[in-house]
């Protein structure tokens, strides 16, 4: 009987004592467990590191007094270059998005353990910095 170490290293996915026996699924995680627990030890690699799935979700953002401050293309570019961002950082699936002078609409789904609002918090943040940081060297006309 192999010790937990070498239970915990070992790959072989047909753990020790899963034989085929009559009116049992032998390979269903079911049987498996049931057999770890008769002898009060488990096999870690049948428990892998699980993150919640989260539905893609419809989010809004709008500019304060729906002022028109995206109207020029360079923070319409800013906008999709943080998108960019979180998409080939593996933070969210990025269905659809439209971008309009004073609101965006994006289709998005959080991925991975990044929870919705730590990514809104990031994309909302990364965005307004740069934004402000272009604001204070020119006087915006809007």
């Amino acid at each position: 009987m192999p010790t937990a170490s070498e239970t915990v290293f070992n790959h072989n996915p047909q753990p020790v004592g899963c034989e085929a026996q009559p009116g049992r699924f032998r390979n269903s995680v079911k049987y498996i467990i049931h057999k770890l627990r008769s002898k009060r030890f488990y096999y870690l690699y049948f428990m892998p590191q699980s993150y919640p799935i989260y539905n893609p979700e419809f989010y809004t953002a709008t500019i304060l007094e729906w002022k028109h401050l995206l109207k020029p293309d360079k923070y319409k570019d800013i906008i999709i270059e943080t998108l960019r961002f979180l998409v080939t950082g593996e933070r969210i699936r990025l269905f659809g998005f439209i971008i309009m002078s004073n609101h965006l609409h994006l289709i998005w789904q959080p991925l991975g353990e990044y929870l919705p609002k730590e990514i809104q918090h990031s994309f909302m943040t990364r965005t307004a910095q740069k934004i402000k940081s272009d604001l204070e060297k020119i006087t915006h006309p809007y």
